[in-house]
């Protein structure tokens, strides 16, 4: 079967934009070109945002990846971001978590006040506020002053800066403690260190140091709810910080995908530990073209 079709064979000089489909079954990459777009190849069934196991089959692979971060538009369901290397991109896990926020009740709810901890390049704060016309306010929170930049630059290209308060600190701790949000979303890195390695707030893919920390304090700052992503590899840690708040939680969606971190991948401790007390799964002849897989859960907390 064919996953994958490409059109152009020239040499770029413009930007990239990746469109998903709201379903997720279909990738199609443009390049923008003098206000022009033109369309380099369409990936269907995608497994990742960038699936290069897919993407290789495009005639065009060379240009996508040469604009690959270069500023790229990544567009999903009408919401238009834009993403530097600098930050880390709304990945597959960001994406699947808009997939069940419009597949829901959320972007109908009364939902006042939000707050997005991690929010990275703004994605999905400013996804809920474009979709969600009861918010009155996003608080977009990160520890790092470039994604905050690229926030405040994304709420502006879609029309919610007014709506859209960026913040620069560690998870939650910016805000006073008291319950004043009715939502807290937040999808932190999740993939846990070998013992002995420390987990901080600087990592942006290892370390579960915010993911345990929004859940456990997740209370002081909302008696609505928490949507937190994580993965499988990870589980221990969501679990331990539930049990420790005596909090609850239902699983709205979950989703098998490649685990595909390269700096995990280049260091075969971090591999193993993950592979032999983590539950990360390992295919000898490979499955669908990758070694490594993993589950991604997107879990809605009540904490009242």
């Amino acid at each position: 079967m064919n996953v994958c079709s490409s059109t152009y064979n020239n040499t770029p000089h413009g930007k990239l934009k990746i469109r998903i489909s709201p379903s997720l079954n279909s990738l199609e990459f443009f390049l923008i070109r003098e206000g022009r777009e033109t369309l380099l190849g369409i990936i269907k069934n995608p497994l990742l945002l960038w699936d290069p196991v897919k993407i290789r089959c495009l005639s065009t692979k060379e240009i996508i990846a040469e604009l690959f971060g270069q500023n790229t538009i990544i567009e999903y369901d009408g919401v238009s971001i834009i993403w530097n290397y600098k930050v880390w991109p709304p990945a597959i896990d960001s994406l699947f978590l808009a997939k069940i926020l419009r597949e829901t009740d959320y972007l109908n709810r009364n939902i006042r006040t939000v707050v997005d901890v991690g929010s990275g390049t703004g994605f999905l704060g400013i996804y809920f506020c474009v979709k969600n016309k009861a918010i009155k306010e996003v608080y977009a929170v990160d520890v790092d002053p470039e994604a905050a930049r690229w926030t405040a630059v994304n709420a502006i290209k879609n029309n919610v800066a007014d709506r859209i308060l960026v913040c620069v600190g560690d998870g939650l701790r910016p805000f006073r403690e008291m319950p004043f949000a009715d939502l807290i979303i937040c999808n932190p890195p999740y993939i846990p260190t070998p013992p002995g390695e420390a987990s901080n707030a600087f990592n942006p893919y290892g370390g579960t140091y915010l993911l345990e920390n929004v859940i456990t304090s997740a209370r002081k700052y909302s008696d609505g709810e928490l949507i937190i992503v994580y993965s499988s590899v990870s589980a221990v840690e969501v679990e331990k910080s539930k049990k420790k708040e005596k909090l609850k939680g239902e699983i709205l969606g979950r989703l098998k995908i490649p685990f595909r971190v390269p700096a995990v991948l280049s260091n075969r401790r971090w591999l193993d530990f993950l592979i032999n007390q983590r539950g990360l799964k390992f295919y000898l002849d490979k499955k669908d073209g990758y070694y490594y897989w993993h589950e991604i859960f997107i879990e809605r907390i009540p904490l009242s």
